[in-house]
């Protein structure tokens, strides 16, 4: 099984790499989240490329994953502490709640710690199984980490 893990996006378009590989290249497309808060690119571009990527997500579902990453969660958390996260836009923090909250279908809350840096690999292999619905082994772990 080949899975493409592509993290911390921050508003780059280097994911669309992905996006012209062709079906049989990767058997699952994960995306670990951190769409926003980019130092590059600048709002709307954030949004319209998150834009992108949930349209590429869609198209297939069950071999395409979209999880959690904190700046994410600083987001959707509505706390005092979200704005402490590095990069955070305070000017269009509801903007990107929206974009967040239509797109809540495909996001998987579930296994949001898989995006966290110190994470064991019990665990990370127990949430990209529930992710892709069968067990993986530990050489999967390796194409991780």
């Amino acid at each position: 099984m080949k899975v493409l893990v592509i993290p911390d996006v921050h508003g780059s378009h280097e994911w669309e790499a992905a996006r012209r590989s062709g079906p049989a290249d990767y058997d699952y497309v994960v995306f670990l989240g951190d769409y926003f808060d980019s130092w590059e690119n600048e709002w709307p571009d954030q949004g319209e490329n998150f834009r992108k990527i949930c349209a590429f997500v869609r198209e297939d579902t069950e071999h395409r994953k979209l999880l959690l990453g904190n700046h994410d969660w600083s987001y959707l958390s509505r706390t005092k502490y979200g704005s402490g996260v590095s990069g955070h836009q305070n000017s269009h923090i509801d903007e990107i709640r929206t974009l967040l909250s239509e797109n809540h279908d495909i996001l998987d809350i579930k296994s949001r710690e898989f995006a966290a840096a110190d994470y064991s690999k019990e665990s990370a292999l127990k949430n990209l199984s529930e992710a892709f619905g069968e067990k993986l082994s530990e050489r999967y772990y390796r194409m991780f980490f």
